[in-house]
Protein backbone atom coordinates (compact mmCIF):
# COMPACT_ATOMS: atom_id res chain seq x y z
CA UNK A 1 0.00 0.00 0.00
CA UNK A 2 1.15 3.75 -0.24
CA UNK A 3 1.36 5.97 2.04
CA UNK A 4 0.32 9.66 1.64
CA UNK A 5 0.98 13.09 3.42
CA UNK A 6 -2.44 14.23 3.58
CA UNK A 7 -3.51 18.09 5.04
CA UNK A 8 -4.95 18.80 8.11
CA UNK A 9 -8.38 19.31 6.95
CA UNK A 10 -8.14 15.67 5.38
CA UNK A 11 -7.06 14.48 8.61
CA UNK A 12 -9.64 15.40 10.84
CA UNK A 13 -12.33 14.45 8.23
CA UNK A 14 -11.43 11.22 8.93
CA UNK A 15 -13.01 11.66 12.33
CA UNK A 16 -10.29 10.08 14.27
CA UNK A 17 -12.28 10.46 17.59
CA UNK A 18 -10.82 11.20 20.97
CA UNK A 19 -9.33 7.79 21.76
CA UNK A 20 -6.87 8.32 19.60
CA UNK A 21 -6.45 11.86 19.34
CA UNK A 22 -5.75 12.34 23.05
CA UNK A 23 -2.92 10.91 23.07
CA UNK A 24 -0.82 13.84 21.61
CA UNK A 25 -1.82 17.61 22.11
CA UNK A 26 -3.43 19.23 19.03
CA UNK A 27 -1.25 22.38 18.92
CA UNK A 28 2.10 19.84 18.57
CA UNK A 29 0.51 18.74 14.89
CA UNK A 30 3.09 19.63 12.33
CA UNK A 31 2.31 17.13 9.31
CA UNK A 32 -0.18 14.28 8.64
CA UNK A 33 0.04 10.63 6.94
CA UNK A 34 -2.78 7.89 6.13
CA UNK A 35 -2.06 4.94 4.23
CA UNK A 36 -4.33 4.14 0.86
CA UNK A 37 -7.40 3.28 2.76
CA UNK A 38 -6.98 5.56 5.55
CA UNK A 39 -6.95 2.38 8.08
CA UNK A 40 -3.74 3.24 9.33
CA UNK A 41 -3.36 6.77 10.33
CA UNK A 42 -0.51 8.94 11.78
CA UNK A 43 0.90 12.89 12.65
CA UNK A 44 3.88 13.99 12.98
CA UNK A 45 4.56 16.26 16.33
CA UNK A 46 6.75 19.13 17.60
CA UNK A 47 6.76 20.18 21.22
CA UNK A 48 8.14 23.61 20.74
CA UNK A 49 9.23 23.61 24.65
CA UNK A 50 11.79 20.85 24.36
CA UNK A 51 12.01 21.66 20.63
CA UNK A 52 12.00 17.71 20.02
CA UNK A 53 10.03 15.62 17.32
CA UNK A 54 7.92 13.02 17.88
CA UNK A 55 4.93 10.51 16.39
CA UNK A 56 1.40 9.20 17.25
CA UNK A 57 0.03 6.43 15.35
CA UNK A 58 -3.38 4.87 15.04
CA UNK A 59 -5.21 1.84 13.47
CA UNK A 60 -9.05 2.01 12.23
CA UNK A 61 -10.89 -1.02 13.97
CA UNK A 62 -13.53 -3.01 12.37
CA UNK A 63 -15.98 -1.10 14.50
CA UNK A 64 -14.82 2.02 12.45
CA UNK A 65 -13.05 3.63 15.44
CA UNK A 66 -9.50 4.78 15.38
CA UNK A 67 -7.25 3.11 18.19
CA UNK A 68 -3.56 4.59 19.45
CA UNK A 69 -1.25 1.64 18.02
CA UNK A 70 2.06 3.39 18.89
CA UNK A 71 4.21 6.55 18.86
CA UNK A 72 7.40 8.05 19.44
CA UNK A 73 9.05 11.33 21.05
CA UNK A 74 12.48 12.80 22.21
CA UNK A 75 13.44 12.45 18.47
CA UNK A 76 16.04 15.66 17.45
CA UNK A 77 15.44 15.73 13.60
CA UNK A 78 12.21 16.38 11.78
CA UNK A 79 13.56 13.99 9.20
CA UNK A 80 13.85 10.74 11.66
CA UNK A 81 10.89 11.27 13.48
CA UNK A 82 8.70 11.38 9.90
CA UNK A 83 11.47 8.29 8.51
CA UNK A 84 10.07 6.59 11.84
CA UNK A 85 6.40 7.15 11.72
CA UNK A 86 6.50 5.93 7.84
CA UNK A 87 8.11 2.74 8.56
CA UNK A 88 5.67 2.36 11.70
CA UNK A 89 2.88 2.47 9.62
CA UNK A 90 4.40 0.02 6.79
CA UNK A 91 4.48 -2.48 9.57
CA UNK A 92 0.61 -2.34 10.02
CA UNK A 93 -0.33 -1.85 6.77
CA UNK A 94 1.95 -4.74 4.92
CA UNK A 95 3.85 -1.98 2.74
CA UNK A 96 7.21 -2.85 1.62
CA UNK A 97 9.66 -1.26 3.14
CA UNK A 98 10.31 1.98 1.76
CA UNK A 99 13.60 4.20 1.54
CA UNK A 100 14.20 7.48 2.66
CA UNK A 101 16.36 10.33 3.56
CA UNK A 102 15.68 11.39 6.60
CA UNK A 103 17.84 14.58 5.53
Amino acid sequence: MSIFQTTEKEFTELTVGERCQSTWPRECERAWFTDAANHVIGVLLFDPLSKLWGYALCIQSDDGDYRPAGQAADLTRPGVARHELVQAIQRHDGSPPMQFDPG
